[in-house]
């Protein structure tokens, strides 16, 4: 996880992200796409979003709040495609915001709905190099499994920033 991310993680900008700013977050995704946090899809965004945060302060010795400094090194310690908290933590999030981006159900965001997902979360990337370059299966989309694999081999294409 970047720099950047703890930026948008720390939602009331005081330098520590506490569990209240990875909600915030959480919420703000889920509205952005008209979704409530009660519905399924927006209960699994949060629950991801809130698995993240129980992983990382676990990591971090039960804090309940971390520093940008804490936040990075225990990010860069856990959260990689090799570790073991990559699969148990990231996967379900990630799963969770392709369901909450694919408007129409067939389980890929499309370049479009990909597109708004970028833009929601402020990753900064192009949507059409993204799909052009991990669809691995041609059919214009980028499934959740697509998009895992992408992300944990750690390319440094894409960024965790793009998981909102």
């Amino acid at each position: 996880m970047t720099r950047a991310q703890f930026d948008l993680w720390d939602g009331n900008h005081d330098g520590k992200i506490q569990r209240e700013d990875i909600q915030g977050e959480a919420r703000r995704v889920i509205g952005a796409f008209g979704e409530s946090e009660s519905t399924a899809r927006g209960r699994a965004v949060m629950s991801g979003y809130e698995g993240i945060w129980d992983y990382l302060t676990s990591q971090a010795g039960g804090k309940n709040a971390l520093s940008r400094e804490q936040f990075e090194k225990v990010s860069e310690n856990n959260m990689n495609g090799g570790s073991d908290g990559w699969d148990a933590v990231m996967r379900p999030h990630i799963t969770a915001m392709v369901q909450l981006c694919d408007r129409d159900g067939d389980g890929k965001p499309q370049r479009a709905q990909f597109s708004n997902w970028l833009k929601v979360v402020g990753a900064g990337v192009d949507a059409a190099t993204v799909l052009d370059r991990f669809d691995t299966d041609h059919d214009g989309g980028l499934s959740a499994e697509e998009l895992c694999e992408a992300l944990k081999t750690g390319d440094g294409t894409l960024e965790f920033s793009l998981l909102g």
